[in-house]
């Protein structure tokens, strides 16, 4: 992925209002996929289903099914520390960040002469903490709806044709970012 990419994913972070994954973003290759992908944002904010007790039984799943924590210890209120041991704290770290695609802080780093394992991140130390991190993270702005699918078509198109000095109206579903437009 070169600078061009690189900046049409900070762009359309902030147009936007959102988090692109590094593994989401190395894994979009046209046009076509990053708007199936904004489009999966703005649907999954608009369903009806709460968001944040959806996040906490898949928590609450992956600490017990892959981390051999007991069920009745996850709660909202729990810190993250007390549920996962100091030498798994990166592994789970990795797993959330890959089932739930998304963008987690950096895991704080002990001091070196009173190494206790790495840490969370303040903002993501209890369970609810991180909860609302996630859905924050990956909200996506309240401009478009999920009806609105050809407005952030034509809004990703802009950025896209901006950035790659092409003509929006050549774009297509199909327009691939490395062999067409030499990202």
């Amino acid at each position: 992925m070169g600078l061009d990419a690189v900046e049409l994913v900070m762009d359309l972070e902030e147009r936007f209002d959102t988090a692109i994954p590094d593994d989401a973003a190395e894994q979009i290759q046209t046009v076509g996929e990053l708007h199936a992908f904004l489009m999966r944002r703005i649907r999954n904010q608009a369903s009806d289903i709460c968001p944040s007790a959806t996040l906490f039984y898949q928590i609450r799943r992956l600490l017990v099914e892959e981390f051999d924590v007991e069920r009745k210890q996850v709660r909202p209120s729990t810190r993250l520390e007390t549920l996962i041991e100091a030498e798994h704290r990166r592994q789970f770290w990795r797993r959330l960040q890959s089932v739930f695609s998304t963008c987690l802080p950096r895991l704080r780093r002990a001091r070196w002469l009173q190494w206790k394992g790495d840490t969370f991140p303040n903002e993501c130390s209890t369970v609810a903490q991180l909860i609302e991190h996630c859905i924050d993270i990956n909200r996506i702005t309240n401009e478009f709806g999920p009806d609105d699918s050809e407005a952030v078509w034509e809004t990703l198109c802009e950025i896209v044709a901006n950035i790659a000095y092409a003509d929006k109206q050549l774009l297509t579903p199909e327009t691939h970012f490395l062999k067409d437009l030499g990202f």
